[in-house]
């Protein structure tokens, strides 16, 4: 896809009903047009995209312009965004001469004295001579202290990422906890019915199978061996003993 395309599609996409932008300074409530509405009317003026890339380029900066901001504040600032747009956009090379008397006075002495030496200036006894020194030294150039740049924001950036994929893994585990819990207390629960007796209701009942009637006969069952039956009081208890003893080779017989 051409790259324009994709700059065309973003810049519909932010004029989308669905999609509210905090902080725009042209948006207006009671139906004004807003930067992003005049962008995507130049863009899209027959509802077809206009690939013309100064066209393209000059709506996206305008809409840009519109909201991003260096602001701190939650609720309309951008935050380390609009940084690393200035990182991207060259904004370092873009700021003032920051080397004049009433912003250096809101540095404290050892903040001025790092200023000084960070330009290998020697330091001075007092702030305002080194204030002095400094701006002599800039003269007609330009100079910006480094926590003033844009730069900054790489590092703050680069934190911010590894705190977010810190919290990402970390509710990643609570959730897979969160899950084996649950399936254990799943498993411990089947257990409990299946030894309480309760059947499932998706289980097909299972009918007791009686057993089968043994076949009627006229003969009678064979006699139990000597051994096996009780002590007849007519048969001698030593002819009784011996029968037991020798059930295969002598038997007692009563007629």
């Amino acid at each position: 896809m051409d790259p324009w395309d994709l700059v065309g599609a973003f810049l519909l996409a932010l004029s989308a009903n669905n999609v509210k932008v905090d902080g725009d300074h042209t948006y207006d409530p009671y139906g004004g047009v807003s930067a992003r509405e005049r962008a995507v009317g130049r863009v899209f003026p027959e509802g077809v995209l206009v690939r013309d890339p100064a066209t393209l380029r000059e709506a996206a900066l305008e809409v840009l312009g519109s909201f991003m901001n260096c602001e701190v504040s939650m609720h309309s600032g951008s935050g380390l965004p609009a940084q690393l747009l200035g990182v991207l956009f060259g904004a370092d090379a873009h700021m003032p001469n920051m080397a004049f008397e009433a912003f250096l006075k809101t540095y404290s002495k050892p903040g001025i004295t790092k200023a000084v030496k960070a330009e290998g200036l020697e330091e001075k006894p007092t702030g305002k001579a080194m204030r002095e020194a400094l701006m002599g030294h800039v003269g007609e150039g330009r100079w910006v202290p480094e926590a003033a740049g844009f730069g900054e924001g790489i590092a703050a950036w680069k934190e911010e990422l590894a705190r977010k994929a810190k919290s990402a893994a970390a509710r990643a585990k609570l959730q897979a906890e969160d899950e084996q819990d649950e399936d254990v207390a799943e498993n411990e629960d089947l257990g409990e019915e299946i030894e309480g007796g309760e059947v499932s209701e998706d289980l097909a009942p299972v009918e007791a199978v009686a057993p089968a009637d043994e076949p009627e006969t006229d003969e009678e069952p064979p006699a139990a061996p000597l051994s096996e039956r009780p002590a007849d009081p007519r048969i001698p208890r030593e002819l009784a003993e011996l029968a037991r003893a020798m059930p295969d080779h002598f038997e007692v017989v009563m007629v």
